[in-house]
């Protein structure tokens, strides 16, 4: 079967599997972000911890030769870890939040530092700041469907299959993503 016919016939599954792919929760709200710092950094015996957690959903739509080819999406969340001991320091990274492998990623970027070579240039954590709230989260954005994803790819897709001469191409990415920092000085950047 042509991809041009794999369209035509099942774009209804294609676009339901991608829509299944969507989670709940996929971007990790401030309070869950915060909880996870201070769980990461009561399990350091560093003399500073700095912690970075990321989470994030990314879907995309990619089209060519008039039709649509792909749509899926991804799901990630990671910590990263950096262990300091005096001028010493090191990192290390995971995606698997559960406490034991938090502990694994402490204890790596821990054994990590103690092994580097003095950093010159090392600076001590920020302590606790304060920052103005940033609304740059739009659920009209966030919450693009497959199906709207596609209907967007067909505003270029029908006038070029109408011309009959013309073909069209282009990607659609739609991503929601959260950041939060923070370390033993309890320095906790707002969403």
């Amino acid at each position: 079967m042509s991809r041009s016919g794999t369209f035509r016939e099942g774009p209804r599954r294609l676009l339901d599997a991608a829509a299944a792919m969507m989670p709940d929760g996929a971007v990790m709200p401030r309070e869950q972000a915060q909880a996870l710092i201070e769980k990461v950094v009561k399990m350091s015996k560093a003399d500073e911890i700095s912690i970075n957690v990321t989470s994030g959903y990314q879907a995309d739509l990619r089209f060519a030769a008039n039709q649509v080819s792909t749509s899926g999406g991804v799901v990630n969340g990671q910590v990263g870890i950096q262990s300091t001991f005096g001028k010493k320091h090191a990192a290390a990274v995971t995606n698997d939040l559960s406490d034991a492998s938090l502990r694994r990623a402490v204890e790596q970027s821990e054994a990590l530092a103690k092994l580097s070579p003095d950093d010159p240039e090392t600076m001590p954590g920020l302590p606790s700041q304060t920052y103005v709230p940033v609304n740059g989260y739009f659920d009209s954005t966030a919450n693009l469907t497959p199906e709207d994803r596609a209907r967007a790819a067909l505003t270029a897709l029908e006038p070029a299959r109408k011309a009959g001469d013309l073909k069209a191409a282009g990607f659609i990415v739609v991503n929601a993503g959260s950041n939060a920092i923070g370390n033993s000085s309890r320095a906790i950047a707002p969403m």
